[in-house]
Formats: C-alpha cells, sequence, structure tokens
C-alpha cells in the first residue's frame, strides 16, 4: 500500500507530536532525581551529532560554506533562544508544576508565532487568529488559578503553580520568536537541515561556554544520579527524534498542516502521564479542561494562518 506525500507528513507529525509528549513526561520523572542542568545538557548536546549525520546526508553540509551571514546570524540566534534559554524555562517549568501542566502553558506557541509575523513579518492578523489566541492564554489563565495540587509524592504550591505558569509562558514567547528567525534565515538560503545544524551547534556551544564560567552551573550538575541521567537522556532521544520527523513532515507535506497535528501534543501528555508519572502527576478536571482548550485554540491559530 502507497501513502501518498501528504498522508505520510500527517502520520510524521502525528508521531513526532507523541515523541515530543515524551520528552516532558520523562524529563518530569528526571527531575524528581537530577537537576535540569543536567536535562539541558543531554538534550542540546545530544543534536548536534544528529543533524549532522542529516546534513551529510542530505549534502546539504557541503553547501554551509556559501550560505550568506545572516543566514548563519539568524540559525545561531534561533538555536540558543529556542533549544538553550526557551528550554531552560520550559525544564524549569515541568520541574515546577509538572508536564502535563507545562504543556497546557507553552500551547501558545503559534499564537506567539502569528503575532510576531505579523509585527515583524508585516503579515495580518483575522479575527479567527485572534480568537484563537484568546483560547490558548485561556489556557495557562485556567489552571494558574485552579487548585494547586498534586499529590504527597509531588505537592504543588499555589505560588509553585504561578511560578511554572509563568515559565511556561516565557517559553511561549521564546519559542514562538524563533520560527520567525528560522524563517528569516531561510528566505536567505534555502537549506533546513544544515539550518538546524547550526542551530544545534550554536546552542551546544552557548551552552558549554554557559558552565565553564557559571560555578554554579557546573555545581547543579556535578554528580548526578544515574536513574535522573536515565529519564533525561530518553527524554533528549524523544525530542531529537520529534525534530528529525518535524523536518521530514514539512520537506513531504504543508507547514500548516504539521503544525496543526502538533498541537495534540498536549494530550499525548496527558495519556503519558498516567502510564508513566500517575504516581506523581495525577491530571484534575482543571488540568483536562485547559488541554482541551489549548489545543482548541492552537488549532484555530494554525488553521486560520
Amino acid at each position: 500500500m502507497e501513502f501518498s506525500d501528504d498522508l505520510l507528513a500527517a502520520l510524521l507529525s502525528i508521531v513526532a507530536s507523541v515523541a515530543f509528549a515524551g520528552s516532558s513526561v520523562f524529563f518530569f520523572r528526571g527531575t524528581r532525581h537530577a537537576h535540569n542542568w543536567v536535562g539541558i545538557l543531554c538534550s542540546v548536546l545530544l543534536g548536534p551529532p544528529v543533524f549532522l549525520v542529516m546534513a551529510l546526508g542530505t549534502g546539504e553540509f557541503g553547501e554551509l560554506g556559501a550560505v550568506s551571514g545572516l543566514f548563519i546570524l539568524f540559525m545561531a540566534s534561533a538555536g540558543v533562544l529556542h533549544f538553550v534559554v526557551g528550554r531552560a524555562l520550559y525544564f524549569g517549568s515541568i520541574r515546577a508544576i509538572g508536564a502535563s501542566r507545562s504543556s497546557i502553558a507553552i500551547g501558545a506557541v503559534p499564537f506567539f508565532s502569528v503575532l510576531f509575523a505579523v509585527l515583524l513579518l508585516d503579515e495580518t492578523m483575522s479575527v479567527a487568529i485572534a480568537l484563537g489566541g484568546f483560547l490558548v492564554l485561556l489556557g495557562p489563565l485556567l489552571i494558574s488559578q485552579g487548585r494547586a495540587s498534586g499529590n504527597a509524592a509531588f505537592p504543588i504550591s499555589p505560588a509553585q503553580l504561578r511560578t511554572g505558569v509563568l515559565l511556561g509562558l516565557g517559553t511561549s514567547v521564546l519559542w514562538g520568536t524563533s520560527p520567525v528567525m528560522i524563517s528569516a534565515g531561510l528566505d536567505e538560503n534555502d537549506l533546513p537541515v544544515a539550518g538546524g545544524l547550526v542551530s544545534y551547534a550554536a546552542a551546544g556551544s552557548a551552552l558549554l561556554v554557559a558552565f565553564v564560567v557559571s560555578p554554579g552551573a557546573r555545581e547543579k550538575a556535578a554528580a548526578p544520579d544515574r536513574r535522573g541521567v536515565l529519564w533525561y537522556l530518553l527524554s533528549a532521544a524523544c525530542v531529537t527524534v520529534a525534530q528529525f520527523l518535524t523536518f521530514l513532515a514539512l520537506s513531504l507535506g504543508s507547514v500548516t498542516v504539521v503544525i496543526l497535528l502538533q498541537q495534540t501534543s498536549p494530550i499525548f501528555v496527558l495519556l503519558l502521564t498516567f502510564l508513566v508519572s500517575r504516581h506523581l502527576e495525577v491530571p484534575n478536571a482543571t488540568v483536562i479542561a485547559g488541554s482541551i482548550i489549548v489545543v482548541t485554540g492552537a488549532a484555530i491559530v494554525v488553521a486560520s494562518s
């Protein structure tokens, strides 16, 4: 049986969404045993070798010598903002409030992507996009005002809940900015895999510099619990696979379909949380309602873009 390119892109997008969800859930398990910095190291440093192999396989690596300076600037900046600063905020959110709530808090990414495109690229915002944006912001607001429960193994205080939601919204702003920067870079040179390699290389370099100049970062990552490292490596493998599948999906189908299907990730986070972390994290009715609202709003934003 043969699959059309659009159908294959849709299937890859759904699998990528599951992988992104797995990354969040497994990272949360890692935070119970080792500091976030260990997870950030695993997540960022696994990307460059994978994208190097991809760039060599597609032939894009050989074209890096002829790209423009703006291509390098945009891709490197996007890499540092997305993979280092953005992930640091997101992983901090996961540590504070768990994977299921954090996945809702970052649901505003499509809205901020459209907003920055309107402000920086002279694109237009329709009423439907504004409505979708309202919904993706309503979801985090709903869980921030809800009951701060958790359970005995993972209690969540009201202050912890607010901090986690704010970190997630900060992640949305940064992750909403990076696609605009990547788009600007690809306008210079249409080399998406090579661009991913530049982004990951810049992120890895920035992270290593941070560890060299920051004794606090080295101290937090020193002698981690092996259980935490294993969960973090599993999380890093999932997010790297998800990024790879996303590139494949984008090469086969439309951007709108790929992004739309990946907004189902909060639903998969809820399912995987039940399977993997239900002894730590029990999503309540507020979290489930917030997930549905965010997925609906994101779908409206993407479908109307």
